[in-house]
């Protein structure tokens, strides 16, 4: 399938790829925290528990090959970093407020620089 459909078409996306779980950050200063612990490839306490909770037995897929090595050491999932799960993060990163009921607009566009 081509990568425009991905990007414009929630619905076609929606038939590959199903959101299991989603928690939002209690506040903004949680969020920076993971944001930082994420920049620098480490899995941050509330990722690892939420993991260990949702994806226990499961084969994840990531976008940074140094991320999942560290899940993978940390909780013993399956981590899997390759050219299909990096086609499919723009459509991800396009189509989340799509993929997540009742996300309000204004939450999916919160900037985040990267210095």
């Amino acid at each position: 399938m081509c990568m425009v459909v991905w990007l414009s078409d929630h619905k076609k996306y929606k038939q590959v790829v199903k959101l299991k779980a989603f928690s939002k950050f209690d506040n903004t200063a949680e969020a920076l925290k993971a944001t930082t612990c994420l920049i620098e490839s480490r899995p941050y306490k509330g990722l690892r528990k939420f993991l260990k909770y949702h994806c226990d037995g499961e084969t994840l897929g990531d976008a940074d090959s140094k991320l999942g090595n560290a899940i993978k050491d940390m909780l013993q999932i399956e981590c899997v970093h390759n050219s299909a799960v990096m086609e499919l993060m723009p459509g991800l990163r396009s189509q989340l407020a799509e993929l997540i009921t009742g996300l309000a607009v204004q939450d999916s566009c919160y900037p985040v620089n990267f210095n």
